[in-house]
């Protein structure tokens, strides 16, 4: 997800929480750098 030149997301769908609503799990939040693997 995008929503800034540089602002970016990662996410995923989990089980509901709520009956009928979609639950989602925020993993990394910020620019690019935030899908840097890091260290091998």
């Amino acid at each position: 997800m995008t929503w800034a030149p540089d602002g970016r997301a990662t996410w995923q769908y989990a089980d509901e929480v709520r009956a009928g609503e979609p639950h989602i799990i925020w993993r990394r939040v910020g620019g690019h750098e935030i899908f840097d693997p890091g260290p091998a």
